[in-house]
């Protein structure tokens, strides 16, 4: 009888917790749909993929912010969005898709500086390498990584590198 108890009260709270989500969802797509196409749009978007990074809305809602920081030429938002992209397909291990959206974001993160997100997407192409048991080229794609970090002196840069290089020689020694 206790477990049946709790497992209403799991499952319960479980569910509130998704109408949560949909609720304040639903709020912004509203609020979104009557914002003139500016900043104040681009960064209820962002907060809209941020909130549905787990299913496949983020991918359209990333498309949509994609499409718009580009038309106002705004390199931060779109690099946001190519981030948005590599994170939902790395969550997935899809290693070609994850490839196909550094390529697309290294441009953008040079222009608008979000090395951090870069440096963590580059994090996720490498952990999939590894995954995939490609250790030659999980090294040489971390070597990469942090001879750019030293380059640009981005300590997290640096941290990503030395990460991947160690989750590299843990999981190869199991």
């Amino acid at each position: 009888m206790k477990r049946l108890i709790l497992l209403i009260i799991t499952c319960y709270g479980l569910l509130s917790g998704y109408a949560n989500t949909d609720t304040a969802s639903d709020s912004l797509l509203q609020m979104l749909q009557t914002l003139p196409h500016d900043t104040t749009r681009l960064s209820t978007l962002n907060a809209i993929i941020k909130i549905e990074q787990n299913n496949y809305k983020c991918i359209q809602y990333s498309d949509t912010l994609m499409l718009e920081a580009l038309k106002l030429k705004n390199d931060k938002y779109a690099s946001l969005a190519a981030y948005y992209h590599l994170l939902y397909y790395y969550n997935r291990c899809e290693q070609d898709s994850v490839a196909k959206w550094i390529v697309k974001m290294e441009p953008l993160v040079q222009k608008s500086g979000l090395w951090d997100y870069f440096f963590d997407a580059r994090r996720f192409q490498i952990d999939l390498y590894t995954f995939t048991e490609q250790y030659e080229l999980a090294i040489s794609e971390a070597n990469k990584m942090k001879q750019k970090a030293l380059d640009i002196d981005n300590n997290r840069g640096m941290v990503a590198a030395y990460q991947c290089l160690s989750h590299k020689y843990f999981v190869s020694l199991l």
